[in-house]
């Protein structure tokens, strides 16, 4: 039988790639063994858990936790990148990268190679609405499995609704773009120049675009193969007969916040108590019918805060569930986050009554608070000041 793998980078990928398999199933007839390996490095323990749990019930063939190469190994390859580059040691810096770089991914390609047999597909998250390999990590997991003919782009989130030209038309994402390319172009010459092999030098730095890819979402977008029916039925699967809680009518979905910005999470949970006056008057509902779902990867520490600081319900933190599952209940009148993924499912996926937080005028990430938010309503979602 032949194999495919699936580089996962969070919950939900288990159940979209799930959906794309049994779409494949009914376009070719064809049965694998499909694999999913863990590869993101901020994935928790609770998280893998689930993955685990997921995998088992969708009758994957099996699991391998790759977070541990991601953090240990794969982050020596990125190690004080500046502080080499502009200092004596750049000479070795670059020769043991290298070297680093492509004995990594043959320990990657020969344990696979040994566990599981040939791969002939793989499935990958992609980069907006393209072919585009999502990140370098998943673009160095991509490219050490060799001699594979097929790829499948599975969605990963709002993001892949997000085309490559609008991205780019706000300002900050040019800036990051720019300064990137240039980085990356710098850091591919040192190599060549060292170690005297271009293309492997380029391949290291540049993540491209992947040949032979079937893309797949769950909402039906441009030329994307849509695979809407194919989630419920791998929903269905996991068989849920949960009995859900009567008291949750409005969920609020937390989000990650980045530190590099001057948006915490205190002013996260002001914007969230200004809103419950709005959403208890809006749905005729009370402060306990209103409940925060704190984002897959919120820690401890911001966990307790949101516990201490909001007066409305909160989920707990060891809640194993997907937030998806939440949409099934009858109860539910609505959602709102400032940009969770969860949103754009809700409403395309489940109808139920969507509201991204417009937090333009505030300090937040410029690619959320302009690019997203536009795209958000674009699919029906509507504002919330």
């Amino acid at each position: 039988m032949k194999n495919r793998i699936f580089f996962c980078t969070s919950i939900l990928q288990v159940i979209n790639t799930k959906a794309a398999i049994i779409k494949l199933k009914k376009m070719n007839g064809i049965q694998y063994n499909d694999y999913i390996l863990i590869i993101h490095p901020l994935l928790t323990k609770k998280n893998k858990e689930m993955i685990y749990k997921l995998a088992n019930k969708l009758s994957y063939a099996g699991v391998f936790d790759f977070t541990s190469l991601s953090v240990n190994e794969y982050e020596k390859l990125n190690h004080n990148i500046k502080k080499n580059i502009f200092s004596r040691n750049i000479v070795n810096y670059f020769r043991n990268t290298f070297k680093l770089y492509y004995s990594l991914q043959n320990k990657i390609d020969t344990f696979l190679k040994k566990k599981i047999g040939k791969i002939d597909a793989v499935f990958y998250r992609g980069l907006y609405s393209s072919n585009k390999i999502g990140s370098p990590l998943d673009g160095f997991y991509i490219k050490a499995i060799k001699d594979v003919k097929n790829y499948y782009e599975i969605e990963d989130g709002a993001g892949n609704y997000i085309d490559f030209s609008t991205w780019y038309s706000d300002w900050h994402q040019i800036k990051h773009l720019c300064k990137l390319s240039i980085f990356l172009f710098i850091q591919t010459i040192l190599s060549f120049i060292i170690n005297l092999n271009f293309s492997k030098s380029y391949n290291m730095y540049f993540n491209t675009s992947v040949n032979n890819t079937l893309i797949f979402r769950n909402i039906r977008y441009k030329n994307a193969i849509v695979i809407k029916n194919e989630f419920f039925e791998a929903i269905n699967l996991l068989k849920l007969k949960k009995i859900y809680n009567k008291k949750i009518k409005i969920i609020i979905f937390g989000t990650i916040l980045n530190t590099n910005f001057k948006f915490n999470i205190h002013d996260e949970i002001t914007i969230y108590e200004n809103l419950f006056e709005q959403l208890v008057k809006k749905y005729n509902v009370n402060l306990k019918e209103i409940f925060y779902r704190p984002h897959p990867r919120c820690d401890k520490k911001s966990f307790n805060i949101y516990k201490k600081k909001l007066k409305c319900s909160i989920f707990d933190l060891n809640k194993s569930d997907l937030a998806e599952f939440e949409f099934f209940n009858k109860n539910l009148l609505c959602v709102v986050s400032i940009g969770s993924t969860a949103l754009l499912y809700a409403k395309q996926l489940f109808n139920v009554d969507s509201y991204i937080i417009d937090v333009k005028h505030m300090k937040f990430h410029p690619k959320v608070s302009k690019v997203s938010y536009k795209t958000f309503l674009k699919y029906g979602i509507k504002k919330i000041n």
